[in-house]
């Protein structure tokens, strides 16, 4: 009896070195590939940001020259040019 306690002892202290030593930290290809991969994504998600940040600056600015000198607000000073012009022109004195 003690001689297979010895021996079921020796087996199990076998398999736990061997977890031991199996669970060691060593980083593998797939490991690797996975960090890489994650980085990689991290990557696209802050290039994206700024690009979408810089997409909505340009858009900012496109509305403010709009707001400020654009099309609708110079034919907007033409109608006005023209409405003061047929006022006059048809005002009785």
């Amino acid at each position: 009896m003690v001689r297979l306690s010895k021996k079921l002892f020796f087996v199990v202290f076998c398999l736990v070195a061997l977890l031991a030593v199996g669970c060691e930290s060593n980083d593998g290809a797939a490991e690797k590939a996975g960090e890489k991969l994650d980085q990689s994504a991290e990557k696209v998600k802050e290039d994206l940001s700024t690009a979408g940040e810089k997409i909505k600056d340009a858009a900012d600015n496109v509305g403010d020259k709009l707001d400020n000198d654009g099309v609708a607000e110079k034919a907007g000073e033409k109608i006005d040019e023209a409405v003061e012009k047929v006022k006059k022109a048809t005002k009785t004195e």
